[in-house]
């Protein structure tokens, strides 16, 4: 049993006090099988009581243990222990919401003219594929402390790059495109962030298809992918690997890399070994493993799968033939949450900072498990690191399950990501480090703003 006590002068934007029932609302209704909510898996890491039951409609979403004893205080009933409960239940899934609100205005609460928030900014402006604007509210809580008064989130048109917009001095970060790496590092080295960052490009292996049920099939696959090409290529900053969830994470640092696919010198026999096991499997130049490919058309990631898919047809020597099936971004996701797909590039993120929010992906009923891949002995060790209370036995189970992974090879990780951006000595607050950032922790500096670049 966890215990919250709520901050009694913390208010809504129509100035109602924030209290316990709004938690208990927004989480019954995000786990309940009606809303058809993504956000019910991350519920689910809570491990609150009923989850299963409720996500399963044997029971209804008032039995989810969570209750507001009173205004001001949040009890939240667990089923078993969960380490990383307070790192989740400050993000975004979890956030109150208003039942009135949105009983009252359906489908268009959350509309800027119509919706209510309990953070320190406003919603001013919400222009589809254009402009989100917010003000920072005179009577949040914590005003005193808080330094950015308007916020802009602008999308670019397509072609436009957030970088030039920061050379002129409108924007205090930017990404980087990769064609200005060698310009950053000679002219603004300091302006540059580099870090790791919790988030893994892997390929998704569609494992309900016939011809990807065998393991040794997508271990074949995996070995055929030279990670150290990509990342030297076109990731500079990024890592090549053969681990799912981020050694930087929370219990994750005995996990193991598969070494030898990591090797330069082990390139050529990697990609024997991946012959041996497509021909064992049946497949030859006449007979090749067919896969259709799919991705999204304009993307950035679009250099990666016209390079990996090029790696899985010529390293094999003609047993791997790809299909690239381009589409627009919504077709993408749809294709992949209805399995409408052999290989598809994923970037796996981080919900919260522990490897759970990565293995968690694999349990059954996750909506997230794109690959369609479950497995009892792994289900078997991620309930029973749940248990441990000792850190060095709980990031073993975490390893064993790494193993599993890179045996059955569900997905095929190959690089962890860099958070790799350009920010203003201008901007202070920011920590490059972290999954996610607030601006509200934001503060301008006078004097260290850089001069437009004309």
């Amino acid at each position: 049993t966890w215990t919250f006590y709520l901050r009694k002068n913390a208010t809504w934007t129509d100035g109602k006090p924030v209290v316990a029932a709004d938690y208990v609302y927004a989480w019954q209704r995000i786990i309940d099988p009606k809303t058809g909510s993504l956000g019910a898996d991350y519920i689910s890491t809570l491990n609150l009581k009923n989850t299963s039951a409720i996500r399963d409609g044997k029971m209804p979403s008032s039995a989810l243990g969570v209750e507001a004893k009173d205004d001001f205080t949040l009890v939240l009933h667990l089923e078993k222990p969960t380490p990383w409960l307070l790192d989740t239940v400050t993000l975004l899934p979890t956030a109150p919401v208003r039942k009135d609100i949105i009983e009252k205005y359906g489908q268009s609460w959350t509309a800027p003219q119509n919706i209510v928030s309990n953070g320190p900014y406003k919603l001013v402006t919400n222009r589809l594929n254009e402009l989100v604007s917010f003000n920072l509210r005179d009577d949040y809580w914590d005003r005193k402390n808080i330094y950015i008064t308007k916020i802009n989130y602008e999308v670019l048109p397509k072609g436009m790059s957030s970088y030039l917009k920061y050379l002129a001095g409108e924007f205090y970060t930017a990404r980087i495109p990769a064609q200005y790496i060698e310009q950053v590092l000679t002219q603004r080295k300091d302006e540059l962030i580099a870090e790791p960052y919790p988030s893994t490009y892997a390929i998704v292996i569609n494992t309900r298809r016939p011809q990807l049920q065998n393991p040794q099939v997508r271990q074949a696959l995996s070995l055929l992918i030279d990670r150290n090409l990509i990342a030297q290529k076109f990731y500079r900053f990024y890592t090549p690997t053969t681990i799912v969830a981020p050694v930087i994470l929370a219990d994750g640092s005995k996990q193991q890399e598969q070494v030898s696919l990591l090797e330069p010198k082990e390139r050529q026999a990697n990609q024997q070994k991946a012959i041996t096991l497509l021909k064992n499997a049946g497949y030859s130049k006449e007979n090749p493993l067919v896969v259709n490919w799919v991705y999204t058309r304009g993307n950035e990631a679009d250099r990666n799968n016209i390079a990996i898919s090029s790696m899985l047809s010529d390293f094999s020597q003609g047993l791997v033939k790809v299909n690239l099936v381009a589409n627009d971004l919504t077709t993408y996701y749809y294709k992949i949450q209805h399995y409408d797909f052999d290989l598809a590039f994923y970037i796996m993120n981080a919900d919260f900072y522990h490897v759970a929010s990565f293995f968690n992906v694999f349990n059954p009923g996750n909506s997230n498990n794109f690959s369609g891949w479950t497995d009892p002995e792994f289900t078997k060790l991620y309930d029973l690191a749940y248990q441990t209370k000792d850190e060095s036995k709980r990031q073993e189970i975490y390893q064993q399950m790494n193993l599993i992974l890179q045996e059955q090879v569900p997905v095929i990780p190959f690089l962890l990501s860099s958070r790799v951006i350009v920010k203003s000595p201008a901007l202070g607050g920011f920590n490059g480090t972290l999954p996610f950032t607030y601006m509200r922790d934001y503060y301008l500096i006078a004097d260290k703003h850089i001069a437009p670049v004309k």
